[in-house]
């Protein structure tokens, strides 16, 4: 059993995917007769379908995870993979999204604008996209989607890449963030989340990472993609300059 893809993906079913016969080529275009232009490389849409491709093979492996009993470690390594790739996604869109933004224009108002998305880059992921969100004359609620998933997203980033072993409550399972907490429901998991009678509640990541973990963050990221590149959009459009060709590349000519 598979789910749909995220609208927007325009990936074959897994079954249905070519397989390749060719080595791969370039995704390279010169805009200019002397082949002046700078190409920007861009990540974010391979690294959201990969992403895709392993909540399909969590599903796939999932065995009897619908009806509550635990995955497979084949289901889990795609899920927990998955996850890791999504949270690669979300930091290289704002990355990009910084870089997009920025014009060759030579007034100072538009020299400020590239020295503020500049100073972007050295604060946290969260900061990172308020201060993006701002120069767009945009705020971010954290109480409404998708940033409220991705508030949680953030936090499952940090204790999956930066795992801190702790002590804790029998009664209570591991929480390392009161967050992720409403998680489990969230996501549909179908594991309980009250302590059992004879032994402690499942820990976090069982529940997250899970076919049903894995669809949620990536669906999460695509989602603040989105928005991002409406961001962009507005920061850009103040000033003339560097022209975006495309989803997987841009280019600025000398």
């Amino acid at each position: 059993m598979t789910h749909d893809a995220p609208k927007g993906f325009h990936l074959p079913p897994l079954s249905l995917e070519p397989i390749p016969d060719s080595p791969p080529e370039p995704w390279v275009k010169f805009f200019s007769p002397d082949r002046s232009c700078l190409i920007v490389g861009s990540i974010t849409y391979s690294l959201l379908e990969s992403a895709w491709r392993l909540v399909e093979l969590s599903y796939i492996r999932q065995g009897r995870f619908h009806e509550g009993m635990a995955v497979p470690s084949s289901c889990r390594a795609a899920a927990t993979s998955a996850i890791a790739v999504a949270c690669a996604a979300f930091e290289a869109v704002l990355n990009e999204t910084i870089f997009q933004a920025q014009t060759n224009d030579s007034s100072i108002e538009a020299i400020s604008q590239n020295k503020l998305l500049t100073v972007l880059l050295k604060v946290t992921p969260r900061e990172r996209l308020e201060g993006i969100a701002a120069l767009a004359h945009e705020s971010i609620d954290w109480g409404i989607e998708p940033f409220q998933s991705l508030e949680q997203l953030i936090s499952v980033r940090k204790h999956l890449l930066h795992h801190e072993p702790d002590l804790y409550s029998p009664t209570e399972g591991l929480w390392p963030a009161k967050k992720l907490r409403d998680l489990p429901h969230k996501i549909g998991s179908p594991y309980h989340t009250a302590p059992y009678p004879d032994g402690p509640p499942l820990q976090w990541n069982e529940h997250i990472f899970t076919p049903a973990g894995a669809d949620w963050a990536v669906r999460c990221v695509y989602e603040v993609a989105a928005v991002l590149e409406r961001f962009e959009r507005a920061i850009r459009d103040r000033f003339p300059g560097r022209v975006v060709y495309g989803k997987n590349s841009s280019t600025m000519c000398k």
